[in-house]
């Protein structure tokens, strides 16, 4: 070995050690219950022996984060004020921002653009579903969770972000600087193809509720023979919307329940109510959390069949809990199980028809009657 790197390495070695046992010295006499004080000893030797300013907002941030993210569990986690409140504006469906809905993909974390909404920002710019954002702004964001992402895309009305994505289609790195606008999302579309209804729903925000339930009145009205309902790509949302939906699709029964930490089992019971002509619900790997649970009652409750390819698995509900200083936290607090009691968390739910679409075709929202191979299939089955 090298006679100077040895030196090197062996004064850095002895730096390291002396820092170590001084560091023991004074957290010998921790015991167990001593969070608190070893807490403020590490902030004072931070604070006091750092070379440069301590930046106290941002250690108790970190702090606050890592507190969730110990738990190993992606869907807990603490929000800052920010952050929390970018989250509770779209979960109401009115917010700032390009008007992209993103998927994360669960293998490498990176995030995807599922599809944009009519004339938004991000439709007009060029975003196209299937990109994969890599960075916003000069901040990479591979390895960021769906909240992460939606807090830095999102911002104050115009004001300019700059989206970095990889389009896999064609391998390039495109690059749009998008101007932020108020997004009104509509989650709910109907239309009629001939005589079948088609509604497709791309979240269960506060509003979905009202807007599925003109919709289907609408597919009701026009004496459809069928009923194609869309939550492909369709990522989640609020519990108790799409707890309402269920109930009225499913007939009597247990169509969901949830067990928590205590082993306490709440059941969600519909009534007679129940839909009466044929009913296909089309499904993806991106369809998760209250898509799966109302794929999962419609199938457990035989209301319809599942047309497309197992989706997310995502079994688990969180709660919110919004802190005095506007911060908050999303915590995972109960697992739900479909009627047929399975927690399909990990798993997904495969469909009654497993149906691939086209080498080369992505699922953009649009209607496409032509290469849409679950869709057609939907069609084909009530036509039968």
């Amino acid at each position: 070995m090298d006679k100077k790197a040895f030196l090197k390495g062996a004064v850095t070695g002895a730096i390291v050690v002396a820092a170590g046992v001084g560091a023991y010295s004074f957290a010998a006499g921790y015991g167990q219950d001593d969070y608190d004080a070893k807490r403020e000893h590490i902030e004072q030797l931070l604070d006091s022996r750092y070379v440069d300013e301590v930046d106290k907002d941002n250690m108790y941030e970190a702090v606050y984060k890592a507190m969730a993210e110990s738990l190993g569990d992606k869907y807990t986690e603490y929000m800052s004020a920010e952050e929390y409140k970018s989250y509770m504006e779209s979960s109401q469906g009115t917010f700032y921002g390009i008007g992209v809905t993103i998927s994360e993909d669960k293998e490498n974390r990176v995030i995807t653009v599922i599809n944009t909404l009519k004339d938004s920002p991000a439709q007009k710019a060029g975003l196209l579903a299937g990109d994969m954002i890599i960075k916003v702004n000069d901040t990479d964001i591979v390895g960021f969770s769906l909240d992460e992402a939606t807090s830095v895309i999102k911002g104050e009305k115009g004001t300019t972000v700059k989206i970095t994505v990889l389009r896999p289609e064609t391998e390039e790195t495109l690059v749009f600087d998008i101007i932020r606008d108020e997004v009104v999302e509509q989650s709910v579309a109907v239309n009629m193809l001939d005589d079948i209804g088609y509604i497709q729903i791309s979240g269960f925000k506060k509003n979905t509720y009202n807007e599925f339930m003109e919709a289907y009145d609408e597919v009701r009205d026009k004496d459809a023979k069928g009923l194609i309902i869309d939550v492909r790509s369709n990522p989640g949302g609020l519990f108790e919307v799409v707890r309402n939906i269920c109930d009225e699709l499913v007939g009597k029964g247990v169509y969901v329940y949830t067990i928590d930490k205590s082993g306490k089992k709440e059941e969600f019971i519909s009534d007679e109510k129940c839909i009466d002509i044929p009913l296909y619900v089309l499904v993806n790997e991106h369809s998760a959390s209250a898509s799966e649970i109302l794929a999962g009652a419609v199938q457990g409750m035989e209301a319809g069949k599942l047309i497309g390819t197992t989706t997310y698995g995502k079994g688990l509900v969180q709660g919110l809990f919004g802190l005095k200083d506007g911060s908050g936290l999303k915590i995972t607090i109960q697992k739900y199980y479909t009627p047929k009691g399975i927690c399909i968390q990990g798993e997904g739910i495969a469909p009654d028809y497993e149906v691939f679409l086209p080498d080369g075709f992505i699922y953009s929202g649009q209607i496409d009657l032509e290469n849409d191979t679950q869709l057609l299939k939907a069609i084909e089955l009530i036509n039968k």
